[in-house]
């Protein structure tokens, strides 16, 4: 969260409201803009209910925050948020690798929190692809072209790292048995999430090992 003071129509104050800053949609990490504002405060003491819409700076989509504003004490609490999807916050290291692999794991994570496991585990296998072909393009400097159109078994095999080698087929071979009609292996979303919580721990590491903050000359 962001805590900003804010000028809200007909007010002639600033209000300290806490913002939204991962993004409801995809899950980014953003600063967004007010776009319009719904208030009835008035210099009358009362507790009032405003409404804030915002713009992101990540993806330009809206999102709306209901707030509980005391006129005695000039306090403000948000209520809530709408769309309110539950974002994860991922390492800045993973969001800077791949932005759309963010926006595609927090979607399958929503949908794995609606008990819609199987179309979770889908979504998943095709978010580490594209975290993974971004690993390669973006940190390990190969060639887009070539990675882009490779299978995601082709990319998996380009890590010699067994921690990343290993979790990524878990969930490769999960997501891809949940797109036949007749499944080969016993399912478990807590297999494949388990495993995804690795990949992103190595995947991190391997990141942070190629970038370090210092190295010897």
């Amino acid at each position: 969260m962001l805590v900003k003071n804010l000028r809200l129509a007909n007010c002639n104050f600033d209000i300290t409201c806490e913002v939204e800053n991962c993004c409801p949609h995809c899950g980014i990490y953003n600063d967004p803009i007010i776009i319009s504002d719904l208030n009835n405060i008035t210099k009358n003491q009362g507790i009032k209910i405003f409404a804030i819409i915002f713009k992101t700076t990540c993806c330009s989509k809206i999102f709306v925050s209901f707030y509980l504003y005391n006129e005695y004490q000039r306090t403000t609490k948000l209520l809530f948020t709408y769309p309110n999807i539950k974002t994860v916050v991922l390492p800045e290291e993973i969001r800077k690798i791949s932005p759309d692999f963010v926006k595609l794991f927090n979607q399958a994570k929503t949908v794995s929190d609606l008990g819609l496991e199987e179309l979770a585990c889908i979504g998943y296998r095709t978010a580490i692809e594209f975290l993974l072909k971004d690993f390669l393009i973006n940190v390990k400097k190969y060639d887009e072209k070539q990675i882009s159109k490779l299978k995601l078994i082709e990319v998996i095999s380009l890590f010699q790292e067994k921690e990343i080698s290993i979790s990524a087929d878990v969930v490769r071979i999960f997501g891809n048995d949940k797109t036949h009609y007749i499944s080969k292996y016993d399912f478990s979303i807590k297999h494949v999430e388990l495993y995804l919580s690795f990949l992103l721990d190595s995947i991190r590491k391997e990141y942070l090992l190629l970038n370090p903050p210092v190295f010897r000359k």
